[in-house]
Parts: C-alpha cells; sequence; structure tokens
C-alpha cells in the first residue's frame, strides 16, 4: 500500500503524533484527503506519513469516522 503524504491531507489540531490513539485534525478538501478516506472505506485503514528534518514518520489511520478526529496506530520513525 502506497503512503499517503500527510502535508496533502490536512493538519494536525494538538501536535504531531507520538503515540497510537484519538487525534484533532482539520482536513484539507484535497485529493489526497479523499484517497485517505476512501482506503479507510475500502480496507479499513490508510497510511500516511510526514516528514521532519530528521525523520520520516508513517502510521495507520484506522477511522476518520468523527468529522475532525483519527484514529492512529502503527506509528514508526525512520531517520531521513
Amino acid at each position: 500500500m502506497d503512503e499517503i503524504p500527510w502535508e496533502d491531507v490536512g493538519m494536525f489540531g494538538n501536535g504531531l503524533p507520538e503515540r497510537d490513539g484519538r487525534y484533532s485534525y482539520e482536513p484539507y478538501r484535497s485529493g489526497d484527503h479523499h484517497e485517505m478516506r476512501t482506503r479507510i472505506k475500502a480496507e479499513g485503514k490508510a497510511r500516511c506519513y510526514y516528514e521532519t528534518s530528521s525523520e520520516r514518520v508513517s502510521f495507520t489511520v484506522r477511522s476518520a469516522e468523527e468529522y475532525g478526529m483519527l484514529d492512529i496506530s502503527e506509528i514508526e520513525r525512520r531517520p531521513r
């Protein structure tokens, strides 16, 4: 499964995910946000990532049922 770049999906409300849990976000009206929602509906999850100056962080979105909230798990960090 290809990872979706988070920068095109939305913006986290309370900082970047550090561990599994529920996170608030502001969704963007974009093709990648639509793709994330489509994958969750079809496959039960979507894999996304964001990059900082020192690492690439990948995570799985398991649910986006409630507007502005995501259930995130399987956070994986890799040096850039």
